[in-house]
């Protein structure tokens, strides 16, 4: 039950405790958004069939949770490109590889190092998908309806919670770290590459 809370209370937790700013303004007020938890699920679940039950447990035969979750976070933010490129650079412009930066890659690579934590300890994809549909779900929340500064601000303070609790996970053993110590190819059952 545990892992259900890690999975579904990430992004809410670090989203609602770093601004504190519901009471400050109400532009940080927390919305969660039923719809994009369901579209969270459905992307979430075809994405982490590949990320988390096809990609993860290979990397994870041969690299230990951190570069494994820091390559495929890598992999997964820069999936993202072109499709925010396509909707953003135009009003941007020469701001935009700031945003992308900010937005994708300092956020989606600490969070996908936490996803693969989550998934060492449970090798369960289910878990990976109410994840993903969790960040989805709170990205009214990440994303407040603010200027593009206060929103670099905001996803910036929002990364560096990521990597600081990136950080605490991978240095602490972890009851699925014994998993890294199993001969290639025993995690998942997924046979290692010769």
């Amino acid at each position: 039950m545990r892992w259900y809370a890690v999975a579904l209370l990430t992004t809410p937790l670090f989203a609602i405790l770093w601004p504190l700013s519901a009471i400050v303004a109400p532009t940080f007020a927390p919305r969660f958004q039923w719809a994009l938890f369901g579209v969270g699920l459905v992307a979430g679940g075809f994405e982490e069939i590949g990320w988390t039950g096809f990609a993860t447990p290979r990397l994870l035969a041969r690299r230990r949770a951190g570069m494994a979750g820091l390559f495929l976070g890598l992999v997964w933010a820069f999936r993202h490109l072109l499709v925010d490129f396509r909707y953003n650079f135009e009003a941007m412009r020469m701001v935009w590889p700031l945003e992308f930066a900010v937005v994708y890659i300092a956020t989606l690579t600490p969070y996908r190092i936490l996803m693969t934590w989550v998934c060492m300890n449970t090798r369960s994809v289910l878990l990976a998908v109410l994840m993903h549909a969790s960040y989805t779900g709170w990205l009214l929340v990440l994303f407040p309806a603010t200027s593009l500064t206060q929103s670099l601000f905001w996803q910036t303070a929002f990364a560096v919670m990521l990597w600081l609790a990136a950080a605490l996970v991978l240095r602490r053993p972890s009851p699925g770290a014994e998993a890294q110590d199993l001969p290639p190819g025993t995690l998942f059952g997924v046979p290692a590459k010769r």
